[in-house]
């Protein structure tokens, strides 16, 4: 079996974490992988542990050039499947893979929202034209209006996450890349009062992103700098977040959410998850039995549940011991990559 992924860049989003665990587990199992992407990134040398990569023309991703780029890949390759993570790279390959007899798996719907103007109706369009549809959550399969979907839930290797959670830090994380399709201004407005009264130690964020600047520029001078902890883009998440108790995503009403890695990732490290109740968060999180929901775009909702969880108005034994299980029930890696692996052997029989 050969099967060809195509993607966008090789960072470390959530998207493409997810795409790396997919790739893991196909190695694993001895199917050749193709990767082909418009654009490397810092995490280049990652994919190559488990993919043979192809990077296509990175000048400029609107080129007629991609069509005979793909069409060459998959003669080249032998391809069987094209696994597509990319609505842009969907765009150029879906007609190539009929020609070639290729099967076709539309995978990039991994939001709930994201998609607007004529790329939503595009998506749509693949997505219900394609030999099988694939989303990460119910919430986005419906949003795309897909009839005949299948979610796979997120892949999470809960072998990363050796190092857990004390609960007593004092310290809350956000893991989340700062542009305008999340939420940190809600996210500032809510913490920044809990750290000033001492019900928190430390505020860490992880991520970049064009907005990073404003938020160090306007916290450099404050007295409570030291605090706060701007951490950039690390390979070694589960280590950071580990040092937290609290793990927060504001998400955004314009741009909602689909099934964060990130939230998944607090849950693995033992950390309460809080996150925005909008998109399929609330596929991963149920209020006040393995976590915690707010407001969309709420500060003073948001705030008003960390200070009750900050206050021991929770039973946290109670949260951690159901987010644990949600984890093992839903989000298996084994039982999840079995799963799509059990497609890839459909569409070939």
């Amino acid at each position: 079996m050969n099967i060809l992924f195509i993607t966008d860049i090789l960072e470390r989003g959530g998207r493409e974490r997810y795409l790396v665990e997919i790739l893991r587990g196909c190695k694993e199992q001895g199917i050749n992988t193709v990767t082909a992407s418009f654009y490397a990134g810092k995490y280049e040398s990652e994919y190559r542990k488990h993919t043979t990569l192809e990077l296509l023309n990175r000048r400029n991703r609107y080129t007629l050039k991609h069509f005979a780029q793909y069409y060459n890949l998959i003669r080249k390759y032998n391809i069987d499947i094209v696994h597509s993570l990319s609505l842009l790279g969907t765009c150029y390959i879906w007609g190539i893979a009929r020609i070639t007899g290729c099967r076709f798996i539309e995978g990039s719907i991994q939001n709930t929202g994201g998609e607007t103007g004529i790329m939503s109706h595009l998506l749509t369009w693949f997505t219900n034209h394609s030999d099988l549809a694939i989303g990460n959550s119910m919430a986005g399969l419906k949003h795309y209006q897909v009839r005949d979907g299948f979610v796979i839930d997120n892949f999470i290797d809960l072998d990363r996450f050796t190092k857990q959670s004390s609960g007593d830090t004092g310290n809350i994380v956000m893991t989340a890349n700062f542009t305008d399709k999340k939420d940190h201004e809600t996210f500032f407005t809510a913490v920044i009062p809990l750290l000033e009264e001492g019900l928190l130690n430390g505020i860490y964020l992880l991520g970049k992103g064009p907005l990073l600047e404003k938020y160090q520029t306007r916290y450099a001078a404050s007295p409570l700098a030291g605090q706060i902890h701007f951490m950039g883009s690390l390979p070694n998440v589960e280590e950071v977040i580990a040092n937290c108790d609290i793990g927060v995503l504001c998400s955004t009403r314009r741009y909602k959410e689909g099934i964060s890695n990130s939230v998944l990732e607090y849950m693995a490290a033992g950390l309460i998850p809080v996150a925005s109740d909008i998109g399929g968060t609330s596929e991963i999180i149920d209020h006040e039995v393995n976590g915690l929901l707010f407001e969309c775009e709420n500060p003073d909702d948001l705030q008003k549940k960390l200070r009750k969880l900050l206050n021991h108005q929770y039973d946290t034994t109670k949260l951690h011991e159901n987010a644990r299980k949600k984890m093992a029930d839903k989000f298996d890696y084994s039982k999840n990559i079995q799963k799509l692996f059990d497609f890839y052997k459909q569409l070939l029989d």
